[in-house]
């Protein structure tokens, strides 16, 4: 018989039984567990985030990558863009800024 979960995802689906009566329960479907390793699992969880993850959901990335919250700027997020246009104008200063909104202008009437 092959398992579709592990034991740490069997033990997160029953976040708030006593550890006593997962141990009851896992051993109805064939894991052999303590309940030392239940709190175990548990105290590692909930210092993972907080709450324990779904079974067979993938962890979220937390690390910057693509997708990660809050380290992509969305381009309709326009209050953050116009400031960060601002910004550069201003580290750049007017003259040169308006050099490169000309080279913009010409390259869009261009397509």
């Amino acid at each position: 018989m092959k398992r579709t979960i592990n034991k740490t995802q069997f033990i997160l689906q029953y976040p708030k039984l006593p550890a006593a009566d997962v141990v009851a329960k896992a051993k109805q479907k064939g894991f052999k567990l303590s309940e030392k390793y239940v709190y175990n699992i548990r105290a590692k969880a909930k210092a993972q985030g907080g709450k324990p993850r779904k079974p067979g959901r993938p962890p979220s990335k937390v690390n910057g990558s693509p997708g990660a919250r809050g380290k992509q700027q969305s381009l309709s997020d326009s209050s953050n863009n116009e400031q960060a246009f601002f910004d550069l104008v201003l580290a750049l200063g007017l003259t040169r800024s308006g050099e490169l909104i000309d080279k913009v202008r010409e390259t869009a009437a261009a397509l």
